[in-house]
């Protein structure tokens, strides 16, 4: 497991390249067979799981895991980040406060997944009303 947790430039930076070709490669193709509404369709699906990808490759960056260098993680996250329109310093101050106040009232992350206290039966007596 420890070996699968260890943190690998080549991985990181295979992992980014990947991302953006296959981006580059839907958008190509949307383009190029325009206006076909199945390859657009298609392009559109693939653009946004990548897109979704690089959010994680973010995320990841956003806790200094992809690199032992804050500066590259720093690089590398917000380039990843930018392609969303988001901010990496703003993204880190709000998901300090998801994690400082998980699943809490003060969970900012709460309007995303909406509170999962209410799902989460905490006794036989709660469960059976479910």
């Amino acid at each position: 497991m420890q070996r699968l947790a260890r943190r690998s430039a080549w991985r990181a930076s295979a992992a980014v390249l990947q991302e953006v070709a296959v981006l580059a490669a839907a958008i190509a193709l949307a383009l190029t067979y325009w206006p076909n509404p199945l390859v657009v369709a298609l392009a559109v699906i693939i653009i946004g799981t990548r897109q979704h990808a690089l959010f994680v490759i973010a995320h990841d960056a956003a806790h200094y895991l992809l690199y032992d260098s804050r500066r590259l993680n720093d690089a590398i996250g917000r380039s990843c980040s930018m392609v969303q329109g988001l901010s990496m310093r703003t993204y880190r101050v709000i998901h300090r406060l998801h994690h400082n106040n998980l699943y809490g009232e003060l969970d900012p992350d709460t309007a995303l997944h909406g509170d999962t206290r209410a799902a989460k039966p905490t006794s036989s007596r709660n469960f059976s009303r479910i």
